[in-house]
């Protein structure tokens, strides 16, 4: 990878308007989900942990969020090749670097630049809900306020470390949300339109979650497993379907495009 490449492409995104838009639909929905859920200033309820996103069970920010992550990484990290293609920098940068470095250093980017995009939403809930309750209190499973399902995978390790665990849960939201970024930018090497990188990964969600819905697998969808107050043990399958997809489809296309000449 050429460090260089990976420097230019991250000062570029996020000091884009790009990310001046995934700002504004994060405060958006930040805001949606505090207006649709309890009040947080009668709530006996302290654990700032039950008023974000993904967590928040009451709230519909968290569906709105889960939504638009797909829309959200493609958005920041999936138009690194179709832009440098428009602007006909591509040519410039592959007279003095080579294909695959080229290749891997865009590929990078976009993971790193996907996963920003959509974890940005749920850091920021984090940060203002402990501002309004810097109380990170260990629930108990039958607490009158449970931050997870007893039969969430994550509640015994929560139990014993809940910073670790939520922690653990962002990480995962961002690496789902670089596969999609990768997804995106993986169909622009072939496809180098806008309309492909900001909306195809964002389709197939939710044809996913229309099939798995009616077919009464929605515990495989990205809105079940990735929303941590409701999904269970099941939704570790989900994650592992969904990783192995992603690995097949976009080196699939990867390895396609090795075979040909398209960023030559």
């Amino acid at each position: 990878m050429n460090k260089n490449i990976i420097q230019y492409h991250l000062k570029k995104n996020l000091f884009s308007l790009r990310f001046l838009a995934i700002i504004a639909i994060s405060v958006l929905i930040f805001y949606i989900n505090v207006y649709t859920t309890n009040d947080w200033n009668q709530l006996e309820n302290r654990n700032f942990i039950n008023y974000v996103i993904t967590f928040d069970g009451i709230g519909i920010g968290t569906d709105v969020y889960l939504f638009f992550i797909p829309f959200l990484a493609s958005l920041l990290g999936g138009a690194l090749w179709g832009s440098e293609v428009r602007a006909r920098r591509n040519l410039f940068v592959l007279s003095r670097c080579k294909k695959k470095i080229y290749q891997n250093s865009l590929l990078f980017t976009s993971f790193l630049l996907g996963g920003i995009a959509g974890v940005f939403p749920v850091v920021l809930n984090l940060m203002v809900a402990w501002i309004n309750f810097p109380h990170f209190d260990k629930i108990p499973k039958h607490s009158e306020y449970p931050v997870f399902q007893t039969d969430f995978w994550g509640d015994a390790l929560f139990n014993r470390m809940p910073a670790v665990t939520i922690i653990l849960l962002v990480l995962l939201i961002f690496v789902f949300s670089g596969f999609f970024s990768l997804l995106s930018l993986s169909l622009s090497f072939i496809y180098p339109k806008v309309v492909i990188e900001m909306l195809a990964p964002f389709i197939a969600s939710f044809i996913i979650y229309l099939v798995t819905f009616a077919i009464g697998l929605s515990s495989y969808s990205l809105n079940s497993f990735l929303n941590f107050s409701y999904t269970s043990n099941r939704g570790v399958w989900g994650m592992l379907v969904y990783l192995v997809l992603f690995v097949f489809i976009i080196g699939g296309l990867v390895i396609k495009l090795d075979r040909s000449d398209t960023l030559d």
